[in-house]
């Protein structure tokens, strides 16, 4: 059964971006599977040129990953940690919204059924 992937991210302070479309089982199994390693995600300090820092963005991607202030990458947090392939990472991280700098957390991933729709006007 095919159903539709919402992902809500930040961009800025409360600037969220959306992103909806149809997914067929593998992208569900995958996407469920990053979700899940998201949703586990714990803030974490690193020590950047002597100043202590504390990262709670658990996506942060674009300009909105600040590696100069060790930050680390969704790849870091989640591929490299083992919580996900690099593979169903790949396929969650095509479906995410991206804003002119980026996102750096996703606040929200849900699966909705495709329900039929009725088109009651197209420009």
């Amino acid at each position: 059964m095919k159903k539709t992937i919402y992902i809500q991210a930040d961009e800025n302070d409360g600037d969220y971006l959306s992103n909806e479309c149809t997914v067929g089982e593998i992208e569900i199994e995958a996407i469920k599977k990053v979700a899940k390693a998201i949703a586990s995600f714990e803030p974490y300090t690193s020590n950047s040129n002597g100043f202590e820092m504390t990262h709670s963005h658990n996506f942060p991607t674009g300009d909105c990953l600040r590696t100069d202030l060790g930050e680390k990458s969704p790849e870091e947090l989640y591929v490299d940690s083992g919580l996900c392939t690099l593979e169903e990472f790949e396929i969650f991280k095509d479906l995410v919204p991206y804003g002119s700098y980026g996102v750096h957390t996703i606040r929200c991933v849900e699966l909705r059924p495709v329900v039929e729709v009725e088109n009651l006007l197209t420009t």
